[in-house]
């Protein structure tokens, strides 16, 4: 099943997602109660509106009210497909998609619509 036609969910760790966004939120949530003031935190929270390589980062998960921190990246390999992930106070989240930037937005704002 390709992210872009996943079954939204309360959680967005309990969708049917793949495996390796489940593991990265597995990460910052551990990381938010072993090591809360990580440098980890305040780089996702310092994140340039624009990318080196000019890719605006203003999409997909940094979008969620309260997001306080994000990381985004993209491959321009083969399919098109993004993936971002952000922590807030009392969340963490991450999505891949297959498409684009405003593809993964649309796809999280459907989400939140349903959840």
């Amino acid at each position: 099943m390709r992210n872009t036609e996943a079954a939204a969910c309360s959680l967005w760790l309990a969708s049917a997602a793949s495996g390796v966004t489940a593991d990265i939120v597995t990460f910052l949530e551990a990381k938010k109660r072993a090591d809360p003031a990580s440098p980890i935190f305040v780089w996702m929270g310092d994140a340039a509106p624009v990318a080196a390589d000019g890719t605006h980062q203003n999409w997909g998960t940094s979008t969620l009210p309260g997001a306080a921190g994000s990381k985004w990246g993209w491959s321009d390999f083969g399919p098109s497909s993004v993936a971002s992930a952000s922590f807030g106070t009392d969340f963490s989240v991450a999505a891949q998609t297959y498409g684009g930037a405003a593809d993964q937005t649309r796809v999280r704002e459907r989400a939140n619509r349903v959840a």
